[in-house]
């Protein structure tokens, strides 16, 4: 079955609210959210929001995760937490799974200075990759 929306990043900030939005207004049977923590499945399976396991260092959860794909919805993970080669390293193998999985579009989405809800000014950075 092929899925309209794979939402990224969702239990952060900015994905969760891109979640929210996606459960309130389009079907659940158009979209999925992924995480590395195969533990988040339930969570989200409890809302009825369909569930797929990637883990940006292994090319096999990429690929069958991002398999029938048509729009990735790429939230990046926060500079704060991880290494910047890291960072780039995971959005290469991303982009480069969304290439070979034939996804039509990637909307990438990377937030600076500490994300969502934290009261700052957020420079938001969209780029339409695929």
């Amino acid at each position: 079955m092929t899925l309209k929306y794979l939402i990224t990043g969702a239990t952060g900030g900015l994905g969760g609210r891109i979640l929210d939005y996606f459960v309130a207004n389009v079907p659940l049977s158009e979209f999925a959210v992924s995480s590395s923590q195969i533990g988040n499945r339930p969570v989200f399976e409890s809302r009825g929001v369909q569930f797929r396991h990637l883990d940006y260092e292994d090319s096999a959860t990429l690929e069958v995760g991002l398999c029938d794909v048509q729009n990735l919805l790429f939230a990046s993970t926060n500079t704060n937490v991880i290494h910047i080669d890291r960072i780039t390293r995971h959005h290469w193998n991303v982009v480069s799974a969304a290439v070979k999985a034939n996804v039509r579009h990637v909307w990438y989405t990377s937030l600076h200075f500490g994300g969502v809800g934290n009261g700052s000014n957020v420079a938001v950075q969209q780029q339409h990759i695929i």
